[in-house]
């Protein structure tokens, strides 16, 4: 992915945790935060996204409405995904031998990532 293209997708990542943060309820509606959506769909390809092995480390079921649009989710696991995402990008942005390590590792399933 070129430089510029990861810049752009860490402005619109911005946006979107800007949106959860502002967000007053307990959850919110993923329609609400179509960024994160174009996010996920730019890295990971836009045919059959929801039901493809990923190395974002999402759950499958956020994945999935994330990808359809569709559904509520809590504000902390959006703004964990958000930032999960963030910081996928800004590894992007680094040399390859900087990181080894998967943006999976170590976190818990309870939060609705791998």
């Amino acid at each position: 992915m070129a430089l510029k293209d990861i810049y752009r997708l860490l402005d619109t990542i911005e946006v979107a945790i800007r949106k959860i943060d502002a967000s007053p309820a307990g959850s919110i509606e993923v329609a609400q935060i179509p960024e994160m959506s174009e996010v996920v769909l730019e890295l990971l390809g836009w045919t059959n996204t929801a039901y493809i092995e990923n190395d974002l480390g999402l759950n499958p079921a956020l994945l999935s409405k994330l990808v359809k649009m569709r559904g509520a989710v809590r504000k902390d696991i959006a703004r964990k995904a958000a930032d999960r995402l963030r910081s996928y990008l800004r590894s992007q942005d680094q040399p390859e031998t900087a990181s080894s390590e998967s943006p999976g590792t170590g976190t818990n399933h309870r939060y609705g990532l791998r």
